[in-house]
């Protein structure tokens, strides 16, 4: 296995932190268990007693050793920053490159380059934030005179603080290093300029590139340098606060006073300004190693190592055997892959690393390829044509009534949809004035056609994105026909949709027809990544790998480390051909852009799926579920397979049917599993094997990939709920004694470890300033008609809160009990609330919000003014919170309404099977 893979190397995790009298750069070593904290201060008081501080903040730390922390045994060192040697040492270990500092910096490339011996640096944000204020520190304070030698140059607090605003202003916040490309302005023609930007008073004007813009990149370039938010590409721009709370991490408050005073309160102030920042750093090493960060590390070394024309330039000329990387030091791309690139970046230049793959010139329904349909020996057929064929000659013939000529407008309706795109094309690159996808979409539903030629109880949803299906009530909407209801009324924007009062919920054992690396078949039976310059389809090949990789990583005559390096491998395959079809449908620039390719290839798997379902209904199945690479349905076994043969061979696609226990609210909203068949009536005759949804995805607990809006332990409770319902057939009305005993007794058992018990019940929520929105607390609950007499109190950033019962706290702990609300600004003119107006101009002091809308009042999701809660931003693994504390009641009322709303069926809804 190569050096790529290992996890045990002395990490370097970093984090800044700026304030106007004091600049600190923390770095944390991994293995060495050693901080060093780079500090620049204006203020004597600090710089006298730092040691002092930092003695009390370390006898306060603690480590995590396996499942516990532990009292930190390791060191802490401090360097100022006003001293030269100590921003030597910072610029060597970062890899500062300068013109006159002769350090030789080494990359992941190098013959010599082990990460035990040149460790990767790590930072939350710092592909945004953290580069670009060490690459605008670095160059500061290390310049170079005019006869070329190094001249240091310190700064002060307040320079950095200067820095730090900018980069968070409205022109930079979304691309810190943009700002990199910026100088001050002095002159009055230069302010006038029209990309010149005032910021506190200072003009920030345009330049080609700076020095510091040269520093981030090439630490970037050098492959060392790892942000590990990109880490986590569903949650790269949630915040580190945020993601430390849902894995049960201390959640650091950085809201703290400017300035504080002499004595006490200067020393509580700067001490609590280096335990969070020695704490967030820490946290920073807990993060990575959680698996969907650090597996994210391991799949992306190991496709840069196998693909080394992600790190190098062409071979020199042309033709295919000059189509190969020139893997030599000064040949590596400008625009090399690193960890930090996204999938996308990674995928496109995978399959195109040297030019650009062309699309088709117009979308296009003929499947497969002309190339392709010959090497298998079968016609190129026009899927749309053959759709509406299918139409005709299977389905109108059953038509006898009002609903089967219904179905059939329906269906006109989706072929004319899908027929007026085609021949046209949507990639501006082909052509500047392409059309616009969105200018022909919309959604048409269509019930499913049964034997009978009328309405089943299914329907799909077709649109320019995918198929979707699920079951509706058909017995209460025909016994409303008479009141000329709508089974799918129009909205504003002339769309379509199920009326609610007809959604249900379906739960039974059905067959699911996987199709088996649906759209990754049709890419390849299309031929959509087909690169000439390599001479073959590196897409197909990649495929045959995969399964190539699954067989070995299940060897068993292997060692246990070839299987891990074959496991990777496979993940790797299914990261590139999962992430092609997105990667290749954008509106930018790309190797591999191909709108026309990606859009024929959705529809014609919509077809395809649609077909195969009706196919099923018209033989009495019902299609319980649809999603566009896979059916659920009810119907008998021996038919059900004698159709996906005869349906799989026009597909070219192979599908695997299963016997899978379904409870689907519709095509996004399901679980799966295995019945087992124990007793009939208990819950553990489910066993749950897939979950989708935002009511369910956390029926396991927090991960780091998710963000939920609630409390977890709702969607594992739910999830229990639909078991016992779907078991006794029946989704009725919700028991308020079954939702108790789940919360306050079965979890426990469930979930014994008090820290993962915790985590099920947490309730994390976030302000964001950007959005003009404010969590704020109160000591009694908010009420419209006395809000003027409330006094509102500030509250972290990120918070992990709890629900419970003040009847059961101690009375020492009583104080902590607050009730939670949101100021926010309303976009429409409306009564200004004046306790909105105190929480946002005086308490978080943005005065600019106010003129921007309506200060108002809102809930936080989930949490109403009357809940008393308790925030606890503690670790989980140290806290003095006791789970007893809990209002079981209140977290039974939410599961109660998320049941109701959103699952529960009207009378006479009963198991499908």
């Amino acid at each position: 296995m190569n050096h790529y893979i290992k996890e045990e190397c002395n990490n370097i995790y970093y984090n800044i932190k700026s304030y106007r009298d004091i600049f600190i750069i923390c770095f944390y070593h991994e293995l060495s268990h050693l901080f060093e904290i780079y500090y620049l201060s204006e203020n004597s008081y600090f710089d006298k007693n730092i040691n002092l501080i930092m003695e009390s903040v370390k006898n306060n730390m603690v480590e995590f050793n396996g499942d516990y922390e532990i009292r930190f045994s390791g060191e802490i060192k401090t360097y100022n920053l006003f001293e030269m040697k100590s921003n030597l040492r910072l610029a060597k270990m970062t890899g500062f490159v300068s013109d006159s500092l002769n350090y030789k910096i080494t990359c992941d490339v190098d013959n010599d380059f082990s990460p035990e011996k040149y460790p990767y640096i790590l930072g939350y944000n710092s592909w945004n934030y953290g580069s670009s204020m060490l690459a605008l520190y670095l160059c500061e304070v290390l310049r170079t005179n005019t006869d070329g030698r190094a001249v240091f140059a310190p700064v002060t607090p307040m320079v950095m603080n200067q820095f730090h605003e900018e980069l968070n202003s409205q022109y930079f916040k979304k691309s810190m290093p943009e700002r990199l490309n910026y100088i001050y302005a002095d002159n009055p023609e230069e302010i006038k300029g029209k990309d010149t930007y005032r910021i506190n008073g200072r003009y920030l004007k345009p330049v080609i590139y700076t020095n510091a813009s040269k520093v981030r990149r090439y630490q970037f370039m050098t492959g060392r340098h790892i942000d590990i938010a990109r880490l986590n590409e569903k949650q790269s721009d949630a915040e580190l606060g945020r993601q430390s709370g849902i894995l049960g991490y201390q959640i650091n408050d950085f809201n703290i006073p400017a300035a504080g005073q002499e004595g006490y309160e200067e020393t509580e102030r700067f001490r609590k300004i280096l335990s969070g920042v020695v704490s967030e750093t820490e946290t920073l090493k807990r993060l990575f190693h959680d698996k969907n960060y650090i597996m994210t590390l391991k799949l992306k070394r190991q496709l840069i190592a196998d693909y080394q024309e992600l790190i190098y330039e062409k071979q020199p000329g042309m033709g295919k055997e000059n189509y190969k990387p020139d893997i030599k030091a000064k040949r590596i791309r400008y625009d090399r892959m690193t960890v930090n690139s996204t999938s996308a970046q990674i995928v496109s230049n995978c399959l195109c690393p040297y030019g650009t793959l062309r699309d088709i010139d117009t979308v296009s329904f003929l499947y497969p390829s002309k190339d392709k349909a010959d090497e298998m020996g079968v016609p190129q057929i026009n899927v749309l044509d053959e759709t509406y064929r299918f139409i005709k000659e299977e389905m109108r013939p059953l038509v006898k009534d009002e609903q089967g000529r219904d179905i059939l407008l329906k269906l006109k309706e989706m072929v004319d949809m899908f027929r007026s795109i085609e021949g046209r094309n949507f990639n501006d690159t082909l052509e500047p004035n392409a059309e616009r996808l969105d200018q022909y979409a919309k959604k048409v539903n269509v019930p499913y056609m049964n034997q009978e030629g009328r309405y089943s109880d299914c329907y799909v949803t077709f649109s320019m994105g995918g198929l979707h299906g699920a079951q509706y009530n058909k017995e209460k909407f025909e016994q409303e026909q008479s009141e000329n209801c709508e089974l799918f009324p129009k909205d504003a924007n002339g769309d379509t949709k199920l009326h609610k009062k007809y959604a249900m919920t379906s739960f039974g054992i059905t067959n699911h027809e996987d199709f088996i690396s649906y759209y990754t078949m049709l890419l390849c039976n299309m031929e959509a990544f087909k690169n000439e310059g390599l001479g073959y389809d590196r897409y197909e090949e990649i495929f045959h790998n995969k399964e190539n990789f699954e067989n070995l990583m299940k060897d068993e005559t292997l060692s246990k480390e070839q299987r891990e390096r074959y496991s990777i491998m496979r993940e790797n395959t299914k990261l590139i051909l999962t992430s092609a079809s997105g990667a290749a449908d954008v509106n930018y620039n790309s190797s591999i852009r191909m709108n026309n390719r990606i859009i024929s290839m959705r529809i014609i798997g919509q077809l395809f799926t649609w077909r195969i379902g009706q196919a099923q209904a018209l033989k009495g199945a019902q299609v319980v579920s649809t999603n566009t690479d896979g059916l659920y349905t009810i119907m008998d076994e021996k038919i059900n397979s004698e159709i996906l043969g005869r349906e799989a061979k026009k597909v070219h696609v192979g599908i695997k049917p299963e016997v899978v226990y379904l409870v689907s609210k519709d095509a996004n909203n399901r679980f799966e599993g295995v019945h087992n068949c124990y007793s009939g009536n208990s819950i553990k005759d489910i066993t749950v094997t897939d979950a989708r949804g935002g009511q369910l995805s956390g029926m396991n607990g927090a991960v780091s990939t998710k963000s939920p809006d609630h409390p977890v332990i709702i969607d594992w409770a739910l999830s229990e709920v639909l078991k016992w319902k779907a078991l006794n057939g029946r989704m009725d009305e919700f028991s308020d004694e079954m939702g108790m005993k789940l919360i306050k007794e079965i979890a426990l058992c469930q979930f014994p470890q008090k820290r993962e018990y915790l985590r099920m019940f947490q309730h994390i929520i976030s302000s964001s300033p950007d959005k003009n929105v404010y969590h704020f607390g109160t000591k009694v609950p908010y009420s419209l008609n006395d809000s003027n007499e409330i006094t509102p109190v500030a509250v972290p950033k990120c918070n992990r809160v709890f629900y419970v019962d003040p009847g059961k706290i101690p009375t020492e702990y009583k104080d902590q009990i607050i009730y939670l609300a949101t100021a926010y600004i309303r976009s429409e003119r409306t009564d200004i609330e004046k306790l909105a107006v105190h929480v946002i101009k005086d308490l978080y002091h943005d005065e600019n919000a106010i003129i921007t809308g309506t200060p108002r009042i809102k809930k936080i999701n989930g949490i109403e003014y009357s809940m008393p809660c308790m925030i606890v931003n503690d670790s989980l693994d140290n806290t003095d919170f006791d789970p007893q504390w809990l209002k079981f009641e209140y977290y039974n009322y939410i599961l109660g309404k998320t049941y109701r709303n959103g699952w529960q069926n009207n009378s006479g809804l009963y198991d499908l099977t």
